[in-house]
């Protein structure tokens, strides 16, 4: 696995982790923001902001793949 999709399953998990396992940190009513007690807030939070993290995600593996890596170049030896 190329350095990109690493950091791509990294940056594109923070919102699993977001939901997942920080719900019992954020678990409170108070305070109240936008008119949603605290937990509610985070997930709509997390819901909205999920799409553009995933699309930086995707953005830093199809950069990275397009950079040849040690099989590319001896395919195109090959060729």
């Amino acid at each position: 696995m190329n350095e990109g999709k690493r950091l791509a399953l990294l940056f594109g998990s923070i919102p699993f982790l977001t939901l997942v396992f920080a719900l019992p940190f954020v678990n409170r009513v108070e305070p109240i923001i936008a008119g949603l007690p605290f937990i509610l807030f985070w997930i709509v939070f997390w819901v909205f902001l999920t799409p553009f993290i995933l699309m930086t995600a995707y953005q830093l593996e199809k950069k990275n793949d397009n950079q040849p890596g040690p099989k590319d170049k001896e395919g195109a030896q090959d060729s």
